[in-house]
């Protein structure tokens, strides 16, 4: 099967709520659309046989976390989310490293990620690629109102591009796919 990651061309920007819904957090999307058409953010998907499979997000500005990002130096991985049929064959940690590349490239010789502690599938993809705890406990305004816990996480260092690892086929990929 052919995996692609490539950066979100903003004119597909609804169609991330597949992945997750943000119909119900308007002022949220307009914000995130803001941001990619800025620059401040970047989003790159994973389309497996050009069907869109999953996302991950940096963030080169952020006002709400401060500690995630310092400009032209450490930028902020966020919003890894894989369609669940496709989980456990490896597109999140391809999707990690193409994000760590993409800020690398950039000239950020650090990046932060956030993970809910609870979430050990993300916490191994993140470790794998060489983050470790940083501050724990965080707290930032979520899209509903309410609020969001994670830790944070941080990775230092520029690296040599590697190769991907290999994409296994998704056990129950929909009819449709």
């Amino acid at each position: 099967m052919e995996l692609t990651v490539k950066q979100l061309n903003t004119e597909r920007f609804g169609e991330l709520n597949g992945l997750f819904d943000m119909s119900p957090y308007l002022d949220y999307a307009q914000k995130r659309l803001e941001n990619l058409t800025s620059g401040r953010e970047l989003c790159l998907i994973a389309e497996l046989e050009g069907k869109l499979t999953g996302e991950i997000n940096i963030m080169f500005e952020n006002e709400n976390v401060p500690e995630a990002v310092i400009p032209n130096r450490r930028a902020y991985i966020f919003a890894l989310r894989v369609k669940e049929w496709a989980r456990g064959v490896g597109i999140g940690k391809i999707l990690v490293a193409e994000a760590v590349d993409a800020c690398v490239s950039r000239g950020y010789s650090e990046q932060t990620v956030g993970v809910e502690p609870n979430n050990k599938p993300a916490l191994r993809i993140y470790e794998s690629a060489g983050f470790k705890p940083f501050i724990g406990n965080m707290r930032e305004k979520s899209p509903d109102g309410g609020e969001y816990a994670f830790d944070l996480l941080l990775r230092t260092g520029f690296r040599a591009r590697q190769p991907a690892p290999e994409v296994s086929p998704p056990v129950n990929p929909p009819s449709s796919f």
